[in-house]
């Protein structure tokens, strides 16, 4: 299981390379000092979005045929089922309590590090766009695709692994802890692995994978709500 995901991963990234050098091509142009590695500082955020897509679409085919498969357990015992009112009730309500413990580890880095706030990439990047289908195409990829995949590799997937082998909070604090680096910034990896948390406590909670990928969405959505009518709340 965990080469196939090692394979997939490695396709993805070199999917998402093609798709910047088909819609940026300046990215890979020569710099200063004659390196062609891709120009992240002028990467735009339509080509980003649909990048991260490529890299991790290929990905959640691998978990979702090979977790089956490695398992012996049918994606329906996994959680991959409607979710009742009871599982959609506690997904929402746990929004709450993902912000206040995002809050805090910002405010804990903050205190920590000396270095004030600091905006997330994707947020830096959201309060760039201004045109309608870009912020839409950006909601759909933060609010539907980014939660359903990264709820299945990292509840569905890693928790259950690490839960084989120990308690609640052995795999929650191993699977929120990759979710927080896989993200690639420092600075937000302790927020983002208590966001990681309370999932990790929807998933455990309820049974149901989509459950967490409701409060997952949601607590996204609830971010570009806030940066579109409060864009002086970034990085808190």
């Amino acid at each position: 299981m965990l080469a196939l995901i090692a394979g997939t991963f490695l396709i993805g990234q070199v999917l998402s390379i093609v798709v910047l050098a088909l819609l940026q091509p300046d990215l890979f142009q020569p710099d200063l000092f004659g390196s062609r590695l891709p120009m992240l500082s002028r990467l735009l955020p339509v080509p980003t979005i649909l990048a991260s897509a490529a890299a991790e679409i290929p990905i959640f085919i691998a978990v979702l045929i090979g977790l089956p498969r490695a398992t012996r357990v049918s994606l329906r015992d996994l959680g991959f089922v409607r979710p009742n009112l009871r599982a959609i009730g506690i997904a929402l309500a746990s929004v709450v309590a993902g912000v206040a413990l995002a809050t805090v580890g910002s405010n804990v880095v903050s205190a920590v590090t000396h270095t004030g706030d600091h905006a997330q990439a994707t947020e830096k990047m959201f309060l760039q766009m201004h045109v309608p289908w870009q912020i839409a195409l950006f909601a759909v990829f933060a609010v539907v695709l980014g939660p359903i995949v990264e709820e299945t590799l990292f509840r569905a997937f890693a928790f259950n692994a690490v839960l084989r082998y120990g308690g609640f909070w052995t795999a929650a604090v191993v699977s929120s802890i990759l979710f927080g680096l896989a993200h690639g910034d420092p600075f937000n990896a302790l927020p983002l692995a208590l966001v990681g948390m309370v999932l990790c406590g929807v998933y455990y909670l309820t049974r149901n994978v989509v459950a967490s990928m409701i409060a997952h969405g949601a607590f996204n959505l609830l971010s570009l709500i806030a940066l579109l009518f409060f864009p002086q709340m970034a990085g808190h």
